[in-house]
């Protein structure tokens, strides 16, 4: 999709979204802006795997998300204090204190398998070759 020009003057509002491309939005009618090959990117990114079918169906959707951001953009927010959670939050953690605990050797005991001093655990990260 090439949102560098316009063919006709248009009044746009534009925004600099990921992987650095410039989107542009039609005041009057959303542009798409989520092409297959960004999904693509992105599953890539992610380690998924997704077919043709499924990389038009995520396009469409994320088109229809930002469409929706988009229409956010227009409430007046001007007179709202800026927030970071919706409720007035603090410091619910107890103080640290210094509290007896197991001797390493009672912890070895207690595991399935160990390597003293330490506890033996199966391996959790897939090496890929």
């Amino acid at each position: 999709m090439n949102t560098g020009q316009l063919h006709e003057p248009l009044t746009v509002d534009c925004r600099v979204v990921d992987f650095a491309k410039r989107v542009c939005y039609n005041q009057a009618q959303y542009m798409s802006v989520v092409s297959q090959d960004t999904v693509k990117q992105v599953a890539l990114l992610a380690r998924l795997k997704l077919e043709g079918h499924q990389l038009a169906h995520l396009a469409s959707q994320l088109d229809s998300i930002l469409a929706y951001v988009q229409q956010l953009t227009s409430v007046p927010t001007d007179h709202i204090e800026p927030t970071t959670h919706v409720l007035a939050l603090q410091n619910v953690l107890r103080p640290d204190a210094v509290k007896p605990s197991l001797k390493p050797e009672q912890v070895a005991a207690l595991a399935p398998a160990s390597r003293p001093p330490f506890v033996a655990v199966p391996k959790v990260i897939e090496v890929r070759r």
